[in-house]
């Protein structure tokens, strides 16, 4: 009888390696869209400087080589934002998925458990009765 409770038990253990796995990806997911948003966020600071640049060089009254130099290398830098952004966007989706296969494994895991337990605690119960009813067996001769 003991027998099915350790199948279940490698089951749960199997859950458990399944949900510690998703755990590390999940974690290592959190990091990618970490390091996604720091690089948005220098993007963000480039940009600002160029229109700085660009606001500064048209007050000052720059040649026309300068301010088409600046325009471009503000519009480069306004696009690559916009590329940054859908990466952040994409990193965040992932992280999202990962956190919900996590939630997954770690429901799995906990019912596995719980099946395990259940069934080690019956098992138990019947041995115990077993051996009871044998020593009220010897008992009664």
């Amino acid at each position: 009888m003991k027998q099915r409770s350790r199948r279940l038990a490698m089951l749960a253990a199997l859950r458990r390696r399944q949900e510690l796995d998703a755990a590390t990806q999940l974690a290592r997911l959190g990091e990618m869209e970490l390091r996604q948003g720091d690089l948005l966020q220098q993007l963000r600071e480039f940009d600002n400087e160029y229109r700085d640049g660009l606001g500064a060089a048209l007050q000052n009254g720059v040649g026309g080589q300068r301010l088409m130099e600046l325009r471009r290398m503000q519009g480069q830098t306004h696009r690559a934002c916009d590329q940054q952004q859908r990466r952040v966007a994409d990193a965040q989706d992932r992280t999202e998925r990962g956190r919900r296969a996590w939630q997954t494994a770690n429901q799995r895991r906990r019912v596995f458990e719980e099946l395990a337990q259940g069934l080690r605690r019956r098992e138990d119960q019947r041995i115990a009765r077993r051996e009871q009813d044998e020593l009220d067996d010897l008992s009664q001769r």
